[in-house]
């Protein structure tokens, strides 16, 4: 198997799982109220992932919808060509035009261990790692790190990624006061951090 094949296959394996726990802890919910959105979010992703397993035995109607390639950034807009993200110009490696002796001031050089990560491989350690860490220490301490980690990773101006990092804390915290969400609770936070 392709690498790109065994990398997707894991993701959805990852999601799958997520998923079924989704699913099967609606179990001990008390209020059927309360297991409707899990249940409904779980069903989804696992009918997801079953329509993306079988796409090359699905018909060709439904096969162009399951198939279909959905970009989230524009990638004429940030100068991106390729499937992982970038090209293989001189100034799409370095930063750097032709006549341009210093790197532009907004970008940062990665470290190496992310350097080398496809788009990928980055994206499926992300969702991993937001995963376990919004498990252990929440979803309000994940989501900020997630954010700030792929604004990072994709070289996004610092202001535009601190704003977003910001942003995200915000709508956490309007989650946890206007929709009663306990965002703030985790494996080592089970009363919440506030």
């Amino acid at each position: 198997m392709a690498e790109r094949e065994l990398s997707e296959l894991g993701l959805l394996g990852v999601f799958l799982a997520v998923a079924v726990g989704f699913i099967g802890l609606t179990t001990t919910f008390r209020s059927s109220s309360a297991q409707l959105f899990p249940r409904l979010t779980g069903t989804v992703i696992v009918v997801g992932i079953g329509l993306l397993l079988l796409e090359k035995r699905l018909p060709e109607p439904v096969r162009r919808i399951v198939a279909e390639s959905v970009d989230i950034v524009d990638r004429d807009e940030f100068g991106m060509n390729g499937e992982d993200g970038g090209d293989d110009s001189d100034t799409a490696i370095t930063g750097i035009d032709a006549g341009e002796t210093t790197t532009k001031p907004d970008r940062r050089d990665l470290p190496p261990v992310l350097d080398r990560l496809t788009a990928r491989q980055f994206t499926f350690g992300a969702i991993a790692g937001y995963v376990g860490v919004a498990y252990v220490l929440s979803i309000l301490v994940a989501t900020p790190l997630f954010v700030l980690t792929y604004g990072y990773w994709n070289r996004q101006p610092r202001w535009a990624v601190i704003g977003l990092t910001v942003v995200s804390i915000g709508i956490c915290l309007l989650f946890m006061s206007i929709a009663n969400a306990p965002l703030d609770r985790s494996l080592l936070f089970p009363r919440g951090m506030f």
